[in-house]
C-alpha cells in the first residue's frame, strides 16, 4: 500500500516536471540519469528512455560533454550541498546549467539536480544596461552643467559635468564632504531652507551666487529627490547651470522691452496684438484708453472682433483675411464700440506676424482715432462746398455785369442809332410830304394837257395834228399812263417803309431807355414784348414768324431793362431751336400775356427741337448749356431765372417735348411787396 502511494506520489511529480518549460535533470552519485522532464528530453531531441540510465558522455560524446561529466565528477566528490553554474551557447541562444547536489538520509551525496535556462535576452539586456550607463557616463562627463549626488546628510556622493572640470573641482575633492565650499555664502540659505524641502519630497529651483571655486558665477540649481527600490528618499541629486550671461542678457531684455513698453504706451496710437483666431494677446495705454477699460488686464484674452460694431464684425474679419491673402498690412476705417458704451470711428491698419513656416501666428491692429478727424473734414467739406458755391455765384454775378454792361452798352448803341437814323429819317419823312404834294401838282396838270389834247385831236389843224401825234408817241414811249397809275402805289409803299422805319427807331429809342433803368419802375410788359421784338427781328425774320397774342394786361413794379433782358433771351433761344430743327418752312414762335390773380403772365412758345427730359432740371444751372461749342455760354437762362424769380418774385416755368417744342411760362407780380422792394 505504501509502494503504491510512493508510485502515485512519483507520477504526480513527474507530470509536475513536465509543465515547466526550462529542461531539469536529476542524477544518482555516478554521474547516471535518475529522470528529466520533457523539456530536457526536447532539448537534447532524445527520449526518456534514451536518456535514463547513461552519463553526459553517453549523450554529449564531444570535448563538451567531455568537460559537463568532468564537471559533474568534481560537484559530485565535494561531499556536500554545492552549486555550480555553468554558461555555454546553443543554436545561437545563451544557456545557463544551474546544478545541485542533494544528501542522502545518512549525509552522503546522494546527486545532482540541474536546471538549463535560457538568458539570451538577459545577456543581451545586460549589454545594452553597460552600454547605456556608457553612454550615460559620457553625456553626464559631457555635460556643460555643474551635476551632483548627495547623501541624506547632504554629503557629497558624486560630482559630474564640464563646468566643474573647467573650473579645476575634481570629483574626488568633495566626496563626502557637504557643498559648502561651492556654495560659500549661499550655502547656509541651502542647508537651512532649500535642502529640507528636497528630502520632503519636493522638487526646488533657484537662483544663487556660487563662491570662487566656481568662479562666483550667479547659478540656477534645480534639486530633486532620488528614490530607492521601495520608494524612499535615498538621497538629492542637483543640476547646476551658469546663468549669469543669461542674467546680463534678460537684464538687457528687460530693459529693452520697458524701452518699446515706454514707446508702444506712449504712442498715440492703439496697439493690440491677437492670435490667429482674434483673441487678445498684448495691448497697450491708448488702446484701453480709447475703448474705455480702466486696467489693460479686462482686455486680455478678449475677442477682438467684440470691439467692432456688430454689423462691421464680418468687414474686420475679412480685413484679417486679406492680410493673410495679400501677405502685407491692410488699413480701413471702422466704428470701435467703447467698453463703458458709446463708440468711435477708427483707422485700423492689421498686419500679420509669421512663425517660422511662414504661416501667420499673430496679427498686430493699429488703432487710429479719426472722430474728430472726420468731423473736421465734413466741416471742412461744407465749407469747401460753400466756397465752390460762392465762387461759383462770382463768376455768374461777373458774367451778369459784364452781360449788363454789354447790354447797357447796347442799349446806348441802340439809343445813338435810333437818333442817327431819326434826324435824316425826319428829313426824308418832310421832303416826302412835300414831293407828294409836288406830284400831286404835276399829275393835275398833266390830267389838264391831256384834256387839251383831246380837244386839239377834235380840230382839224394839220399842226396840231402834228403836235398831238408826237405826243402821243411821247407819252407811250415814256410810259406816262403806267407811270400816273403807278405812282401811287409808290407813294403808299415808301409810306408805308417810313411808318415802318418811324417804329424801329421808336422801340430802339424805347428799348435803350428802359434799358438804362435799374429800379423798380412802372413797366408795360406788352410794349416790352414789342420793342424786343424789334430789336431781335433780324434773329427771327429768317426762321421763324412771330404770333402776338397780347392781352389787356396792367403795368407791373419791375426792373424793365431785366424783364426785356429775359424776353429778348427766350425769344433768341427759340429762334434759334427752331433753326436746329433744320426744316425747309418757317417757324412759328407765339407770344401770349394774360392776367391772372394777382399775377401776369407771359407764354413763349416754339416748334423748335425741345429739351430732354435728362436736361429739364439742369437748364437753369449756371454755364449748363445743350447749344453746339461757341454758340451759348450757359448764363442766359440762369440769369433770366435769377431775374424772374429772386428779383421780381415770381415763377419760371418749363414745358416741353423734344420734336414737338418748348413752352417758357413767365409768372410776374403786378406789386412787388415792400419787402421785396
Amino acid at each position: 500500500m505504501a509502494e503504491a502511494k510512493t508510485i502515485e506520489g512519483s507520477d504526480f511529480l513527474q507530470k509536475i516536471l513536465d509543465t515547466i518549460s526550462q529542461p531539469i535533470f536529476f542524477k544518482d552519485n555516478t554521474g547516471k540519469y535518475l529522470g528529466c522532464n520533457k523539456a530536457f528530453e526536447k532539448f537534447h531531441e532524445l527520449s526518456k528512455h534514451e536518456i535514463l540510465g547513461k552519463t553526459i558522455l553517453d549523450i554529449e560524446s564531444s570535448k563538451l560533454g567531455q568537460m559537463y561529466y568532468q564537471q559533474d565528477v568534481d560537484l559530485l566528490s565535494k561531499g556536500e550541498v554545492e552549486r555550480r553554474d555553468i554558461v555555454f551557447i546553443k543554436n545561437d541562444r545563451v544557456l545557463m546549467m544551474n546544478k545541485n547536489t542533494y544528501l542522502n538520509t545518512d549525509g552522503s551525496v546522494g546527486g545532482l539536480v540541474g536546471v538549463i535556462n535560457d538568458i539570451t535576452e538577459l545577456k543581451e539586456n545586460q549589454q545594452q544596461l553597460r552600454e547605456s550607463q556608457e553612454q550615460l557616463k559620457v553625456l553626464i562627463t559631457s555635460i556643460q552643467d555643474m551635476i551632483f549626488t548627495l547623501n541624506l546628510e547632504g554629503c557629497c556622493t558624486g560630482f559630474y559635468g564640464q563646468w566643474a572640470t573647467k573650473a579645476g573641482v575634481l570629483d574626488a575633492e568633495y566626496i563626502g564632504e557637504t557643498l559648502h565650499h561651492i556654495f560659500a555664502d549661499s550655502y547656509e540659505e541651502f542647508e537651512r531652507d532649500i535642502f529640507p524641502k528636497v528630502l520632503a519630497g519636493q522638487d526646488v529651483m533657484y537662483e544663487c551666487q556660487l563662491g570662487s571655486a566656481m568662479g562666483g558665477k550667479q547659478a540656477q540649481i534645480s534639486l530633486s529627490p532620488i528614490y530607492n527600490e521601495n520608494h524612499q528618499i535615498a538621497g538629492v541629486v542637483g543640476v547646476g547651470r551658469d546663468v549669469t550671461v543669461q542674467q546680463m542678457v534678460l537684464e538687457a531684455l528687460r530693459e529693452s522691452e520697458n524701452m518699446y513698453r515706454g514707446l508702444v504706451d506712449t504712442t498715440p496710437y492703439g496697439i493690440i496684438l491677437t492670435d490667429i483666431s482674434g483673441r487678445i494677446q498684448i495691448v497697450n495705454q491708448q488702446s484701453a484708453f480709447l475703448h474705455n477699460f480702466d486696467d489693460l488686464e479686462e482686455m486680455m484674452g478678449k475677442n477682438f472682433f467684440s470691439l467692432v460694431e456688430l454689423e462691421e464684425q464680418k468687414r474686420m474679419q475679412g480685413l484679417f483675411s486679406k492680410v493673410i491673402e495679400k501677405g502685407k498690412a491692410q488699413k480701413a476705417e471702422f466704428s470701435l464700440v467703447k467698453h463703458k458704451g458709446g463708440s468711435f470711428l477708427s483707422e485700423v491698419i492689421t498686419s500679420s506676424v509669421l512663425d517660422a513656416q511662414g504661416n501667420p501666428k499673430f496679427f498686430i491692429n493699429v488703432e487710429r482715432d479719426i472722430t474728430e478727424e472726420k468731423s473736421m473734414q465734413e466741416v471742412l467739406k461744407g465749407k469747401n462746398e460753400e466756397l465752390h458755391f460762392t465762387i461759383a455765384q462770382l463768376k455768374v454775378a461777373q458774367v451778369k455785369l459784364v452781360q449788363q454792361e454789354k447790354l447797357a452798352g447796347i442799349g446806348q448803341l441802340a439809343a445813338g442809332v435810333a437818333h442817327e437814323i431819326n434826324n435824316p429819317l425826319g428829313f426824308v419823312i418832310s421832303n416826302y410830304s412835300t414831293l407828294k404834294n409836288y406830284v400831286e401838282r404835276l399829275r393835275t396838270i398833266i390830267q389838264e394837257y391831256s384834256n387839251i389834247k383831246t380837244v386839239a385831236e377834235k380840230i382839224n389843224d394839220p399842226h396840231l395834228t402834228e403836235f398831238v401825234a408826237k405826243m402821243n408817241q411821247l407819252e407811250k414811249e415814256k410810259k406816262i399812263s403806267f407811270v400816273l397809275e403807278d405812282i401811287q402805289d409808290l407813294f403808299k409803299e415808301s409810306n408805308d417803309g417810313l411808318e415802318r422805319v418811324g417804329k424801329i427807331v421808336t422801340g430802339l429809342r424805347n428799348f435803350a431807355r428802359i434799358d438804362q433803368e435799374t429800379d423798380f419802375q412802372e413797366y408795360d410788359l406788352n410794349e416790352g414784348i414789342k420793342n424786343t421784338l424789334v430789336v431781335a427781328r433780324n434773329e427771327l425774320k429768317y426762321c421763324a414768324n412771330v404770333e402776338e397774342n397780347l392781352g389787356d394786361i396792367p403795368c407791373i413794379e419791375a426792373v424793365g431793362s431785366h424783364i426785356n433782358q429775359v424776353l429778348l433771351n427766350i425769344i433768341v433761344n427759340a429762334g434759334q431751336a427752331i433753326k436746329q430743327k433744320q426744316v425747309e418752312a418757317l417757324g412759328l414762335i407765339r407770344i401770349t400775356t394774360y392776367t391772372f390773380g394777382e399775377f401776369v403772365y407771359c407764354e413763349i412758345s416754339d416748334d423748335g427741337v425741345g429739351i430732354a427730359e435728362e436736361n429739364k432740371e439742369k437748364i437753369f444751372e449756371a454755364f449748363f448749356t445743350t447749344k453746339p461749342i461757341g454758340q451759348g455760354t450757359g448764363l442766359g437762362l440762369s440769369i433770366s431765372h435769377d431775374i424772374i424769380v429772386n428779383k421780381h418774385h415770381g415763377e419760371i416755368i418749363l414745358d416741353s417735348t423734344v420734336g414737338i417744342g418748348t413752352v417758357f411760362i413767365m409768372k410776374l407780380p403786378i406789386q412787388q411787396t415792400k419787402q421785396s422792394l
